[in-house]
């Protein structure tokens, strides 16, 4: 088992996706994480269990769509 630490940053490019997505994935879909402070880190071996779990693997597949839904949302007109 591998133990190194990451930081946020760190993990957030392991996965390939920004530092906020990384927060939503520890806030709402469970990547567990270790906090020191204000600061998160979060395991290897942690990361590794995570990604492979079934929904979190397709999750990962069909992209990042924490903000999915303000995409294609039409802008505010002129007042």
């Amino acid at each position: 088992m591998n133990d190194e630490i990451l930081t946020i940053v760190e993990t957030g490019q392991s996965l390939g996706r920004s530092v906020g997505a990384v927060r939503q994935y520890v806030r709402f879909f469970g990547l567990p994480s270790i906090k020191v402070g204000s600061r998160n880190f979060v395991k290897r071996s942690d990361l590794d269990a995570w990604r492979v779990r079934p929904d979190i693997a397709a999750m990962l597949v069909a992209g990042d769509y924490l903000n999915r839904s303000k995409k294609g949302q039409a802008s505010p007109g002129p007042a």
